[in-house]
Formats: structure tokens, C-alpha cells, sequence
């Protein structure tokens, strides 16, 4: 170790990211000797390989689009710019949407960012923490305490994305490998707003309408059901009856100030 090299728990820890991420090689002054570089060329290209194997795990078919060398040139550049920040590599790869939206090599693929927003909220959505679901029963007592102040959520699986070029007819086709029809998508239309679920351990994609958006976007958002149902309208009862039956609801809270009322399914 040279004279002047830092020696506490947090240098070698930002030495070693350093090391990781951009091929630094100042860990070998803080090591005396006990890593040589070869060693520690070994270790990066390991840590390089298996985070880019978790981002092609949760974006196959952005990787299936765009081929597998284009794939780990932008995954490693992707790593390089914003590395794992823990060790749970389900939880990394959000920023990697935002990233090909701006990678220029991408450029001529329009629709690429948008099929990798989709796929990141699928990855989420089949990683997410099981949850009994809240029964017609449980929602029906809850109701009688104070419905209009309710605040039902959902289940962790369920996601509400907005994406445009028909990106979840893109991702659909490209996972059945079905070429004609993947040729027939019309790439120009505008956004589509989808549901995306998990059921039995499967990932569900949903295109909603204006209606039934507003109101799962509502729900994500906290909104009170007697606000939900008044914007709803006609159709509020049948939309929640929807997220009742399909065993999307985890459970309410809320209540009026003088009677709070609680409940998580389960």
C-alpha cells in the first residue's frame, strides 16, 4: 500500500465500485498486493457479465429487438452511468428505459424505450410480493363504515403504465414470434395506456380505456372511492366490481375523521 493511500472501510468500498464499474485500478494501492490486477480483471468482467444478464432477464424483448450484441454494448454503458446500488439485482434496471431514450445509437428504433418501460413495469410486476386479495365480503363491511371516504389499494403486482408505438402489441409479437404480425403493428399511433398484473406467476398486459384508466390511475394515486365512483360514473360500479372479482384490491383505508376504518386482506 503506498504512504499516502486511504485505508478506511468506506475508500476500499468506493475503490471497489470504482473498480467495477470503470476499470479504476487504484483498489490494487489499497490492497498491499493481496489483489493483482488480473485477479481483479477476472472479478470485474464476473460483475459486468451477471448484471447484464439480470437487465436481458427483465428486457428479453428489447433485447430480442435490437439483437444481443447491440443489447450488451448499451447494458454496459447503462452499468457504467448508473450502477446496482444494492445487491438485489431484481431491483435494478429502472433507469435503463430512460437511458435508451437518450442512447443516440438507438435512435432509429423509436419504439425501443417505450417496449423497455413496458417490460420494467412487467419485471416489477412478477417480482412483487404475493397479497391475499380483498374479499367482496371484506369490502362489503368496509363499505358500511364510510364508502365515500374510503381509500382501497392495490395489490403490489399491479402497475399502471403509459406507453406509445404500440408497445405492448410489439411486445406481445415479438414473445410469440409472430413476424407477420409484428410487421403489421403501426408504429406511429399514440399512446396506449395499460393494466399490467401478475397471475400464476404470468405476466398480464391490459389496454385500458379512458375510463377504466382514470380510474386505476386513481386508485395508484390514493384517490377516495366516493371520488373514484363519482368520476366513474355510470361505469364506476362495473369498474370496481372488475378490480373486485380479478383479486386486484389488497385492502382500503380511511374512514370518516370520527370513525377511522382500516383493512389489509390477509
Amino acid at each position: 500500500m503506498s504512504p499516502d493511500a486511504p485505508s478506511s472501510l468506506r475508500d476500499v468500498q468506493r475503490a471497489m465500485s470504482r473498480a467495477l464499474v470503470e476499470g479504476d485500478t487504484g483498489l490494487l494501492d489499497l490492497t498491499e498486493g493481496d489483489m493483482a490486477a488480473e485477479g481483479l480483471s477476472v472479478y470485474r468482467s464476473g460483475f459486468l457479465i451477471g448484471v447484464a444478464v439480470a437487465l436481458a432477464q427483465s428486457f428479453p424483448v428489447v433485447r430480442r429487438l435490437v439483437g444481443e450484441a447491440f443489447f450488451d454494448a448499451a447494458a454496459h454503458l447503462y452499468i457504467a452511468s448508473d450502477p446496482p446500488r444494492t445487491g438485489n439485482l431484481d431491483d435494478y434496471g429502472g433507469g435503463f428505459p430512460g437511458f435508451l431514450a437518450e442512447f443516440g445509437p438507438a435512435a432509429s428504433v423509436p419504439y425501443l424505450a417505450h417496449v423497455a418501460r413496458l417490460e420494467w413495469a412487467i419485471a416489477q410486476a412478477l417480482h412483487a410480493e404475493d397479497a391475499t386479495p380483498l374479499s367482496a365480503d371484506d369490502l362489503a363491511a368496509l363499505a358500511e363504515a364510510d364508502a365515500e371516504h374510503l381509500r382501497l389499494t392495490l395489490i403490489p403486482s399491479v402497475r399502471m403504465v403509459e406507453v406509445a408505438h404500440s408497445a405492448d402489441l410489439i411486445w406481445r409479437r415479438v414473445l410469440d414470434e409472430d413476424d407477420e404480425g409484428l410487421a403489421a403493428i403501426d408504429p406511429d399511433q399514440g399512446p396506449v395506456r395499460v393494466l399490467v398484473d401478475r397471475v400464476d406467476g404470468l405476466p398480464v398486459v391490459e389496454r385500458l380505456d379512458d375510463a377504466a384508466w382514470r380510474f386505476g390511475a386513481g386508485l395508484s394515486g390514493g384517490a377516495t372511492l366516493g371520488d373514484l365512483l363519482e368520476a366513474a360514473g355510470d361505469a364506476g360500479p362495473s369498474l370496481l366490481a372488475g378490480y373486485l372479482v380479478a383479486g386486484r384490491l389488497a385492502g382500503a383505508e380511511g374512514g370518516s375523521p370520527q370513525s377511522p376504518t382500516r383493512k389489509s386482506a390477509g
